[in-house]
């Protein structure tokens, strides 16, 4: 591998949630440096991951400064699946500047937003597993360059008229052009199933 590493662009790797419990860390075990090693990284994917797997790949990913596609989870199965909130991020987390693509297991509330020290990012496409309603015009003023988002919504108001009208100011300044949401219809203390998948495309 270190010698065919600085030709990599692409690397998928299993959390402690697959079949091959141990992979990632074993892999950041041998390649701690990954900057050093992987110089021409652009894509990096962890599937079946648990949190404290995320948690250990973080301070890496920093060192990767080609990176522009980050993606953690199943993020293109949408609901109907269990959400487990114990294995979300709600707090500030400092990723490459140089992303344009991302999923993450994100928690987005207007105390994530509060606390974020990201000013302004690149990013493109992003899905967050977990974002409340009224949380997404300041996730748009975050991300100002988005124009693709997949997420499930929490909290939204049985309203749909009130709904729709914060969706359009949303993003009635703003670059998005595709949105993929899931909306919450049960909630229970720990696990978020939804009933309704709904599509707007913008």
């Amino acid at each position: 591998m270190p010698h065919i590493g600085s030709r990599i662009v692409s690397l998928t790797l299993c959390g402690d949630n697959s079949s091959t419990p141990g992979q990632l860390t074993l892999f950041l075990s041998r390649f701690w440096s990954l900057g050093t090693i992987f110089i021409k990284l652009q894509s990096f994917t962890l599937i079946d991951f648990i949190k404290m797997d995320v948690q250990l790949l973080l301070p890496k990913l920093l060192m990767l400064t080609h990176l522009r596609c980050l993606s953690i989870g199943e993020y293109k199965r949408l609901m109907p699946f269990t959400i487990n909130t114990n294995e979300l991020f709600n707090e500030d987390v400092i990723l490459p500047i140089s992303l344009r693509s991302l999923a993450f297991p994100y928690e987005i509330s207007n105390e994530w937003i509060q606390t974020s020290s990201t000013k302004e990012s690149f990013v493109e496409q992003l899905h967050a597993h977990f974002i409340h309603m009224n949380s997404l015009p300041f996730l748009l003023q975050k991300f100002p360059y988005l124009k693709h988002l997949t997420a499930v919504l929490v909290d939204v108001n049985n309203d749909n008229l009130q709904m729709e009208n914060v969706l359009q100011a949303s993003v009635k300044f703003h670059a998005l052009r595709y949105l993929n949401v899931n909306i919450m219809q049960q909630v229970s203390r720990r696990s978020l199933f939804s009933k309704d998948v709904q599509r707007i495309i913008f």
